[in-house]
């Protein structure tokens, strides 16, 4: 399906796309954090990122500690993708991607810690080594 007008519309590109919102009151990191679809357009294609919550982590690194929430995720493509190609299809098919989100703002929002991705050719692990400004283990809103 190629990219038409309709789909750039109430889009976000993927860097801001892992800048979690949590709604007011809500356990940031609780099931609520996962329960969502991220709808991108990186410039050539158009996918959404389904998010399932998955499980808590403890994680420890540099500048935090406490919780992380694991949401699992999934790959739709939407438009601007060649449906016949194996690397569509092999995303499409996908169950061994995930994100893991930590607390930051006050609980206002939820930032990756780690990011996972088995590619075709092996497992692509993105992992923060030292966190700044988050919040150290809040996991309520502010409201």
């Amino acid at each position: 399906m190629p990219i038409t007008a309709a789909s750039k519309r109430n889009v976000v590109d993927p860097l801001s796309a892992v800048v979690i919102p949590v709604r007011s009151g809500a356990d940031a990191t609780g099931k609520a954090a996962c329960d969502r679809t991220l709808p991108i357009f990186d410039g050539w294609t158009r996918y959404d990122i389904k998010l399932s919550y998955k499980e808590k982590q403890e994680v420890k690194t540099e500048g935090y500690t406490g919780p992380a929430v694991v949401c699992q995720a999934r790959w739709v493509p939407v438009s601007g993708h060649r449906a016949n190609k194996k690397s569509t299809q092999f995303m499409k098919d996908n169950r061994d991607l995930e994100m893991w989100l930590v607390p930051a703002s006050g609980g206002k929002v939820m930032l990756p810690y780690r990011i996972a991705v088995k590619t075709m050719r092996g497992m692509l692990i993105v992992q923060a080594s030292r966190l700044e400004g988050v919040d150290g283990g809040s996991t309520q809103a502010a409201n």
